[in-house]
């Protein structure tokens, strides 16, 4: 049975890889809400500072891919994601197979068990429900952090599975390791502190460890989350947003001091989008037709699995449940168009308790019991299967070219030293990443400036001591105007550039279109006297 659970874990997780891998961008994506994803191509090649928090993990691993010698560089980096959402279909298998049989009391479900097959199979087909559904699939084909977080949330929670029923510390020990390191990549995984308090309070409540062994937990978490220190040793430890020095040519909110730092990762620039649903709005958010175009008929599957752990009372479930409840508040408090990525923990925790109850009803003894497994097994399977036929052409992100050839052909009609202003995370990022990649060398003088960065301090100092040659102004409280005098203060000594027709720009400038057609850029002149 064990090796026969191993096999059923490693066959989801690669049939995942392959699906992953068939659809994977070659490129920057625009696809699947994916404007973020030359941002971090850019960090992760250039070993920069992404937008907050910064995602340190993410960015040191990409920057590893970006070393293989296997197509181009931003495949290279989008195989990370492809390989960590893998790795979290591999973990859901595990983690409902290690809890398949917990509360078993009866030797013949043991005897039972070990002739049947339902459960890995069980396991298998709950792992490849999450795996095909739309929103897992469509951010493991193009650089995000989101399916690294779910990675590690399966593996913390795997881990305190094997605790649970093992009763060996080290696995306790391994999950607050595992915690701190993964929160460097998101803090989406805070979904998983619950989970890890209810473990280690079962520990300190049975005397499995002591206070000290408590203290021990959170030095490993601490331990795992140093990895934050990247950011500050990488934007140059001691300077100042205006000091001369050196640092990333893209780094996000410069964290090079204390008070920097803390704005990262905290988010801070996104703390309007917490708290903007009230009580209806969250429960419309909740209980949408989300769950409907996630799983299709895989749902009932899903539907009949937790109904299945709810009769057992959910035994063994208790970390998966507090995780589950913190990961539906996090969905709920944040409020953004893009929250694909928000969802998908809700998405994964779900899977597993379901795929837990459905095993445990195919490792009783009762030939209904068993049935009603085999059932499910059939709902799942058909639910992943019409996932994967409705989910393809969605979220495949092969043949999605238009950023490579909106960047690449723009790029070739600007001279080497021009200033591009550019908006949209899309176009901005696409921009970062080809000109830090396939046009470092030839426009090595070459400066994109982020618009809508403008208002920012840390963001003029930052372009004056990246770039000595540019005249940067100070910003005055409108966005225009620093626009405005940001293009005359420059216009006279470099080309000058805008990536759409600006209705904020100057009066006093003319513009033309040039480099790719179907998106141009547009060379900023002087207007005739």
């Amino acid at each position: 049975m064990p090796r026969l659970s191993h096999r059923a874990a490693w066959v989801a997780a690669l049939v995942a890889l392959w699906v992953y891998a068939q659809t994977l961008s070659p490129t920057v994506a625009w696809v699947n809400q994916g404007e973020d994803s030359g941002d971090l191509l850019a960090a992760s090649a250039t070993l920069g500072i992404a937008h907050p928090t910064g995602y340190p993990l993410f960015v040191l691993l990409g920057r590893l891919a970006s070393l293989l010698p296997l197509g181009s560089i931003a495949f290279r980096i989008n195989l990370v994601a492809a390989l960590a959402g893998a790795a979290a279909v591999y973990f859901l298998a595990r983690f409902v197979l290690e809890l398949a049989s917990a509360g078993r009391d009866a030797g013949a479900d043991r005897a039972s068990t070990r002739d049947s097959g339902l459960p890995p199979l069980l396991a298998a087909g709950a792992a490849l429900l999450y795996a095909l559904s739309r929103g897992a699939w469509s951010q493991s084909v193009l650089a995000e952090v989101y399916t690294l977080n779910v990675a590690f949330l399966g593996a913390v929670l795997w881990a305190l599975a094997r605790f649970e029923r093992r009763h060996d510390v080290r696995w306790l020990a391994l999950a607050s390791f595992l915690w701190g390191v993964g929160l460097t990549n998101h803090l989406l995984l805070l979904a998983a502190a619950p989970a890890l308090a209810w473990s280690a309070a079962r520990a300190l409540a049975t005397r499995r460890i002591g206070a000290a062994g408590g203290v021990l937990l959170l030095l490993l978490a601490l331990w795992g989350a140093t990895l934050v220190f990247y950011l500050p040793i990488r934007a140059g430890v001691g300077l100042g947003p205006g000091a001369p020095g050196t640092g990333p040519e893209f780094s996000w909110g410069v964290p090079s001091t204390p008070s920097r730092l803390l704005w990262v990762l905290t988010g801070a620039q996104y703390e309007r989008n917490f708290f903007a649903r009230d009580l209806a709005g969250v429960a419309g958010h909740l209980f949408s037709g989300r769950w409907w175009s996630e799983f299709g008929w895989g749902l009932l599957a899903l539907a009949g699995g937790a109904a299945a752990a709810a009769i057992g009372r959910f035994r063994g479930l208790g970390p998966a449940v507090a995780a589950l409840s913190a990961a539906l508040v996090l969905f709920s408090l944040y409020s953004i168009p893009d929250d694909v990525g928000y969802w998908m923990p809700v998405a994964w925790l779900v899977a597993a308790i379901a795929g837990v109850g459905a095993a445990r009803l195919a490792a009783k003894s009762d030939p209904l019991a068993r049935a009603a497994a085999a059932v499910l097994l059939l709902l799942a399977l058909g639910g992943a299967a019409e996932s994967y036929l409705a989910n393809r052409a969605a979220v495949d992100a092969s043949k999605d070219l238009t950023p490579y050839l909106y960047a690449r052909r723009n790029l070739s009609s600007v001279e080497p030293d021009a200033l591009i202003v550019s908006e949209y995370d899309g176009r901005t990022f696409s921009l970062w990443f080809y000109k830090a990649t396939e046009f470092r060398r030839s426009h090595p003088r070459l400066v994109v400036a982020y618009k809508y960065l403008l208002v920012w301090p840390w963001y003029l100092h930052h372009l004056s001591r990246t770039y000595p040659g540019l005249r940067v102004p100070s910003h005055r409280g409108d966005l225009d105007d620093t626009m405005n005098r940001l293009i005359a203060r420059n216009l006279d000594k470099r080309p000058v550039y805008l990536t759409r027709l600006d209705p904020g720009l100057a009066r006093e400038f003319r513009t033309e279109p040039v480099g790719y057609p179907p998106i141009p850029f547009y060379r900023v002149r002087w207007a005739a006297p």
